[in-house]
């Protein structure tokens, strides 16, 4: 046992030589030992080599540190080197050397740890990869294991590592945007002819910024051979939990919008010459973005693949066969076909079948791709057949094969009762045709693309409505030509996702339609058509009864409707019209906006609009006006409006008119009447009136004229004998109110008249039997206010002279003018206009004047 003096001297040495590991290294600079060593490397590899700052390391283990190390590539896989270092923020890469070579005086690297790597993958024109002289350099030299424990005249493979480094793809000289980032990569010598490598790496674009990216993870091994293309390999790869949207971003560089997380797991076994490929796939909650259904649909896959670079049959360079099925619940949907994803031409062929696939699978992905249909759809029956995809090179995308739907039903409570398909539907696929192209000097065959037409089939709705449709790769459209019943159709249009009328819509008629869309961008579909009415029954919000419209036709487009000669009635209002409307579709809040008509009635009643706005009888003298009631029906005045109206008769109260005609705005709870012309009271009445009913109170204004009018026609809305004569008027009214007293005490206005060659057949002036009072003319001012009507400067000329008319007139018909002459005669009427009070004592005109 050594002395206490000798372990205190053998502890000292090992405490200096810790502190001389850790001081004397980075003192030390092996610079001059870097050419050596890069030349080293440089006969190894094959390829230039150049690395900077080589210095000595003693701990933990001893060997040395690096940086920049920069491996130079073929020309013919251009300028930028295959691999080189960084080494940002101080770090190193390391190289550690195998103590028990030391003692035999060699040097052994037992592992190399490189750090911010950047490795450049290239594919040259020729098809050849950049990789595969290193690989097979590394499989020519006689290494030993890197794992063997006894030394041998052979040099151990080093263990090699890169951590935080990058993976670049180049084709060509064309750098793609696709990398592996944070990758983590391990190669080693397992065993004589075996090496194994390990990688771990994050996929990225470099002109993207990505999320949920998931993480790529790959195991396996490779033997040694004297050609790349006769290397035996085994390699595991997994895809974990990458979003389909960031799938397609890394693919294609942009985001079509889809969602779901993927898992993939693949094994691939061969040469690289002919190596054999199986893929287990899935995608949970696969949806488009927008779309948030309470079940979810998933997708489950499983592909086998041989990749030969020369395929014996069809001595074809870099095909790759394939075959994978997707189960549907009790079917199947499986494809197989051969791909050429390394040639100058990406020939496909590729050839689907679908055996019994539940067409219940089929909605619910459409479920997870249309946000617009309802949530409950479901469906019945199967779908059978194949059909195939084929391209070569210079010529288009050919289809060809047919499917079969049979026994297809839709459910849901959009639709009622179910929709029930022909027993079978058939799907044809065909190849291009060309389709003639005119222009203004020839003719010219333009081809077209590959579609899926169906078959034309009856469907039930109502009618024997034919159904054909067709589809391609930029998108679909149906038709739909025939005899149904509008609520079949209504039913329809919401099961399909149209934004159909929320009423009660019955009849029939004929109906000519097209529904078409885009598969991009989720555009939504647009509706083309015609329908002609045979029948059609109504129900709109606010109104007492139904609309009932016995003929006219409907056209429509992606923008607008049009409606022409419509022939509507409401029978117990005893309401009917003939009318052509016309309104844009794309509102926001209402099934049609800015509106436009045309209508034309026989006999516009106020009390037949009263009875259709209000359900309950009585209300105010107006149109649109119920008495102290909110209008229910005033979702009218809040769509956009603007058309013209006439009727033969016009009935307001006791006021009758012939021939009217006006102009009708109505947008934010306002009409505006303008251009109103009618026969009234035997002569011509032009105007404009507004009614605001935006507010609590509404408010009506009104200017006109009447032109001729005959005073024999005033006793028919008056009730009471007035008088004779024909008169010109100008008016200018407001008045605000919910009911006829409000509106009535509300009342102001100013005015001018004129009464010509007339008679006040119930004043006698004379004395009670003398003749009533004529005049050759009667003109004036008046005014309105607090429901009286006032004359100022009012002057009567007849035989006996001119009069000074004043005073004011009721509305509730009492009366109290003056008729004065010049000279002070005159008499002074007062009672009512039916019945007035004649008094010329010279005491009360004294009084009066």
């Amino acid at each position: 046992m050594p002395s206490r003096h000798t372990r205190k001297r053998i502890y000292l040495a090992m405490v200096v030589t810790v502190a001389l590991g850790f001081l004397l290294p980075p003192t030390v600079n092996l610079n001059h030992f870097r050419a050596r060593l890069s030349q080293s490397l440089s006969r190894s590899l094959g390829r230039q080599v150049s690395i900077q700052d080589v210095r000595l390391r003693l701990l933990p283990l001893p060997g040395f540190t690096f940086r920049q190390l920069r491996i130079s590539d073929g020309e013919e896989f251009g300028a930028e080197p295959i691999l080189q270092t960084s080494e940002d923020d101080g770090q190193s890469s390391v190289a550690t050397l195998r103590v028990s070579s030391l003692w035999r005086g060699r040097l052994e690297i037992a592992s190399i740890s490189l750090t911010q790597a950047s490795l450049n993958v290239v594919r040259a024109p020729d098809g050849h990869w950049n990789l595969e002289r290193l690989i097979t350099r590394a499989a020519e030299v006689p290494s030993a294991p890197t794992g063997r424990k006894q030394p041998e005249a052979r040099t151990r493979f080093p263990y090699i590592e890169v951590r935080d480094s990058r993976i670049n793809f180049k084709l060509g000289a064309e750098k793609k945007p696709f990398a592996l980032s944070e990758s983590e990569f391990a190669l080693w010598l397992a065993a004589e002819n075996r090496w194994n490598v390990r990688l771990k790496a994050v996929p990225l674009r470099t002109d993207e910024s990505l999320s949920d990216t998931g993480t790529i993870k790959l195991s396996g091994s490779f033997d040694r051979a004297s050609q790349f293309s006769e290397m035996p390999f085994h390699l595991e790869v997994s895809w974990e939990r990458p979003e389909v949207n960031a799938i397609t971003r890394i693919v294609r560089g942009h985001d079509p919008g889809w969602r779901g997380a993927v898992d993939l797991d693949v094994e691939i076994k061969g040469t690289p010459a002919d190596f054999r490929g199986r893929m287990n796939g899935s995608v949970d909650e696969f949806r488009r973005y927008d779309i948030a259904r309470t079940s979810p649909f998933d997708v489950r896959f499983n592909c086998d693949q041989r990749f030969r670079a020369e395929a014996a049959k069809n001595n074809a360079a870099n095909q790759l066969d394939f075959k994978c099925k997707v189960p549907l619940e009790s079917g199947t949907l499986s494809a197989e076909g051969e791909l050429h994803p390394l040639g100058k031409s990406p020939d496909i062929s590729v050839r689907f079948f679908a055996s019994q696939v539940p067409l219940s699978s089929f909605v619910r992905a459409l479920l997870h791709a249309k946000s617009t249909l309802p949530d409950d759809l479901t469906a019945e029956g199967v779908i059978d057949g194949g059909w195939s995809i084929a391209r070569t090179s210079g010529s288009l995308v050919k289809w060809k094969g047919a499917l079969t739907a049979r026994k297809a039903a839709l459910h849901s409570k959009a639709l009622g009762p179910a929709l029930m398909f022909p027993a079978s539907v058939v799907v044809n696929f065909t190849a291009p045709q060309a389709v003639p192209i005119s222009s203004r000097r020839k003719t010219t065959m333009q081809p077209e693309t590959s579609r899926a037409v169906v078959e034309p089939f009856i469907l039930d709705l109502g009618g024997d409505a034919q159904v054909s449709a067709s589809f391609d790769t930029a998108g679909y459209r149906l038709e739909l030509n025939g005899p149904l019943e509008w609520r079949r159709a209504m039913q329809v249009a919401r099961m399909l996702g149209l934004q159909a009328p929320a009423t009660d819509l019955q009849g029939s008629g004929l109906l000519t339609a097209l529904y078409s869309g885009e598969w991009q961008h989720f555009g939504p579909p647009t509706v083309f058509g015609k329908a002609q009415i045979r029948s059609a029954t109504l129900s709109l919000s606010g109104l007492s009864e139904p609309l009932r419209v016995s003929g006219g036709t409907l056209t429509f487009d992606a923008q607008s409707v049009h409606a022409e000669q419509i022939h509507g009635i409401f029978p117990r209002s005893d309401l009917a019209f003939i009318g052509d409307f016309n309104g844009a579709r794309q509102c926001d809040r209402h099934l049609m906006c800015n509106v436009t008509f045309d209508l034309k009635t026989e006999d516009l009643r106020e009390g037949a609009l009263l009875k259709l706005l209000s359900p309950s009888p009585g209300g105010l003298s107006l149109p649109f006006f119920n008495s102290e009631r909110q209008l229910e029906a005033k979702w009218l005045l809040e769509v956009p409006v603007s058309g013209s109206i006439a009727a033969r008769h016009l009935s307001i109260h006791n006021l009758q008119a012939d021939n009217m005609s006006a102009q009708l705005q109505l947008a934010a709870g306002k009409i505006l009447v303008q251009r109103w012309s009618a026969e009234i009271f035997g002569g011509m009445h032009e105007g404009e009136w507004a009614f605001d009913l935006s507010g609590a109170r509404p408010t009506i204004t009104g200017t006109g004229s009447i032109k001729e009018g005959r005073a024999e026609e005033l006793d028919v809305m008056l009730g009471e004998t007035l008088g004779s004569g024909s008169f010109d008027l100008d008016y200018r009214l407001a008045m605000s109110g919910l009911n006829a007293n409000q509106l009535a005490s509300s009342t102001t206005g100013t005015g001018l008249f004129a009464w010509r060659n007339g008679e006040l057949r119930a004043v006698h002036s004379e004395g009670e039997h003398s003749s009533p009072l004529a005049f050759s003319s009667w003109t004036g001012r008046f005014t309105i206010d607090k429901q009286r009507i006032a004359l100022q400067n009012s002057k009567m000329t007849s035989t006996s002279g001119v009069r000074e008319v004043s005073g004011e007139i009721s509305f509730n018909r009492e009366w109290n003018l003056k008729f004065l002459r010049a000279n002070g005669s005159g008499f002074i009427a007062t009672g009512t206009v039916n019945n007035p009070v004649v008094a010329s004592e010279p005491a009360k005109l004294a009084e009066a004047r």
